[in-house]
């Protein structure tokens, strides 16, 4: 078994002090660093550094936020970190045959972790951990719609895009609470389910083209589908709650409209919820590495 004698976290947010606590207590012995996490006070068994550099250097094991990066070309830290972090630099300074985990790793980390021959996992590419992770976000959704609308949910249409783990968490919540749901999804399958959670429903194609009145929209598409014309149409005064990435950042919102980018919503509404199950996660991976076969460092890193 592979024995580790430091752990370097970058980045991240209240979800870290669950991940700290967690890899304290399984690793009582091993030093832990931290950078650009300035959200919360460090434990005692976690020491602080002034560069990410002086993090990662020695480390056997670095963890990177979620998501790693949100511009595709540095890591995502606090807005008070002290430095801004290429990505392309990152796998430079961890030893050959060590492991890098993150949460949404972008291709160019992974490029790069393998032709510096380090291990790479992206915990939350797991189901497990994106099932889990769906109730807080939907929780965190809802707690929007109650403090922005002006109405009960019992008065309130909500349409929401698209139909994976984290919207159907939201809509039955929403559902439960009185709220008339509408799904449009791309899928037919997708589509069935949200009917038979007691959803209306409709093609996402077509409710672009010619979108259904609504008071709340909810997005969970993590692509830009959204365009002027659909926006345009939407009726005055909608909140549109943006939970992935339908709508581009250099992209002029309507002004008739109300925009609500949110973002990593359980590290915001239920850090330590969230900060377990990410937990949970980082450590099994960890695991898996410290019991694979001894490798040349040689060799290509890869995905454990």
């Amino acid at each position: 078994m592979r024995t580790i004698q430091k752990i370097a976290v970058l980045g991240g947010d209240r979800r870290t002090e669950m991940i700290l606590a967690g890899l304290h207590l399984m690793y009582p012995d091993t030093s832990i660093s931290v950078w650009g996490c300035a959200e919360i006070e460090l434990p005692p068994y976690a020491r602080g550094t002034k560069t990410w550099q002086e993090a990662l250097s020695g480390a056997q094991v670095g963890i990177l936020p979620i998501p790693v990066t949100r511009d595709g070309e540095t890591l995502s830290v606090c807005p008070h970190a002290n430095q801004t972090v290429p990505l392309e630099a990152l796998c430079r300074f961890l030893r050959p045959g060590s492991l890098l985990l993150g949460g949404i790793i972008p291709q160019v980390v992974l490029r790069m972790a393998q032709e510096n021959a380090v291990h790479f996992t992206d915990y939350y590419a797991d189901g497990v951990v994106q099932t889990l992770n769906a109730v807080p976000t939907a929780e965190g959704a809802l707690a929007i719609a109650i403090r922005e609308l002006p109405v009960v949910l019992p008065e309130t249409t909500a349409v929401i895009t698209g139909y994976g783990r984290c919207a159907r968490a939201l809509a039955a919540r929403l559902h439960l609470l009185g709220a008339q749901v509408i799904v449009a999804a791309r899928r037919p399958e997708a589509l069935a389910e949200a009917a038979c959670d007691g959803c209306e429903t409709i093609l996402l194609s077509s409710f672009l083209k010619d979108p259904q009145p609504c008071r709340i929209l909810f997005n969970t598409i993590p692509a830009p589908v959204f365009t002027d014309t659909c926006l345009a149409a939407l009726p005055e005064g909608c909140l549109f709650v943006e939970l992935a990435q339908g709508l581009p950042r250099e992209m002029e919102f309507p002004s008739h409209l109300r925009l609500i980018r949110a973002p990593g919503l359980p590290g915001k509404t239920a850090p330590h919820t969230a900060g377990r199950i990410l937990c949970d996660a980082i450590l099994e991976k960890i695991s898996l590495w410290q019991n694979m076969e001894p490798e040349s460092a040689l060799q290509k890193g890869r995905d454990i």
